[in-house]
């Protein structure tokens, strides 16, 4: 491309998106820009990465994991923090 970049770029979206991200910046305090800039530097720096993959990759290396005993650890650990949360 032989064209000169200003770093501004204008995107139509929804009302209801564009309300959803002025009130994440503004709970941020950050910007609309802000929130747009840092979703667009996380696509790029996640854009290698296949999902597919990597499901199989975590299914491979635990697929010796008992089952009934990660669902008791998952519900005590559930429990547990609901439990700080209302502490």
């Amino acid at each position: 491309m032989s064209r000169q970049f200003n770093g501004q770029i204008h995107v139509r979206i929804p009302p209801e998106v564009h309300e959803e991200i002025a009130r994440e910046a503004f709970n941020k305090g950050s910007s609309i820009s802000g929130i747009c800039a840092q979703a667009l530097v996380v696509r790029k720096a996640l854009a290698h990465l296949d999902p597919w993959k990597m499901i199989h990759q975590i299914w491979e290396s635990n697929k010796d994991v008992n089952l009934k005993t990660l669902e008791k650890d998952i519900s005590e650990a559930i429990r547990e923090t609901r439990k700080q949360s209302k502490a």
